[in-house]
């Protein structure tokens, strides 16, 4: 039987970093949204991509700093998270989402931080711009911290939401993450294709991921890695008497 120690640092830690970094993140986007008052694209930007930049630093020792459910869904296809924690990170986030939202409600004294379509903006190019933008982000994450694990991979992720949220804020507004889309929502009432926010940004993650295990993970992680050995003596031996070849081995990550 596993010590409790070991249960809570696997199981239960991760889960209320998830909670409390998505809690800080609804808070300081909502919040944002809040003060925005220009409605301008920086604030946002600078905003979400600052917040995330120091949550990873701070909690991605303890759970990766994911604060995204996208975030999520592409280090699992990248194989960096167990598939039972999925579930468990959705719902933590979920939780933190609605928390932060609320707290941004009380505090502001009204509902901000939703997302919405812009002025003649389309289903199809709202979905359109989340999934170039989700698969960005989600790129960076896979290959600056789950393969790299580099140093400096809160900056590249943080400044790949502020980019990210500067190209598409009058589109769709540059959600990529279902999971803050939640909370906002839920306390402002705003559903008016809100299945936009997680069918996009959940289609980007699963491209990266996938691609990341295709073709740009290092051998640990593509997942049809081919490696030839070299024949041994006896196998040398076979091939001059004209017998059969050693075939390559095939590793499945």
């Amino acid at each position: 039987m596993r010590p409790k120690s070991e249960i809570y640092e696997q199981w239960i830690r991760p889960l209320i970093a998830e909670f409390f970094g998505q809690l800080i993140f609804a808070f300081l986007h909502s919040s944002t949204g809040h003060s925005n008052i220009a409605g301008t694209a920086l604030a946002p930007a600078i905003s979400d991509g600052l917040t995330v930049t120091i949550l990873v630093i701070t909690i991605g020792h303890i759970s990766g700093a994911h604060v995204n459910f996208a975030v999520t869904t592409a280090v699992f296809v990248g194989g960096g998270i167990k598939w039972m924690m999925v579930p468990l990170y959705l719902i933590a986030q979920l939780l933190g989402s609605l928390a932060g939202a609320g707290l941004a409600y009380a505090t502001n004294g009204g509902a901000s931080g939703a997302f919405a379509l812009g002025a003649g903006v389309s289903v199809g190019q709202g979905i359109l711009m989340e999934v170039i933008l989700t698969a960005m982000l989600t790129l960076s994450v896979v290959l600056a911290a789950v393969e790299l694990n580099a140093d400096l991979a809160a900056l590249a992720i943080g400044f790949s939401i502020l980019i990210d949220i500067l190209a598409g804020f009058t589109v769709s507004g540059g959600c990529m993450n279902p999971t803050l889309s939640f909370g906002p929502a839920v306390v402002a009432g705003a559903w008016t294709n809100y299945w936009v926010y997680w069918v996009g940004p959940l289609l980007g993650a699963l491209f990266s991921g996938i691609v990341f295990r295709l073709f740009l993970g290092g051998k640990a992680r593509l997942l049809f890695r081919q490696e030839t050995s070299a024949p041994t003596e006896q196998g040398m031996e076979r091939i001059e008497n004209g017998h059969s070849t050693e075939k390559s081995k095939g590793s499945n990550m």
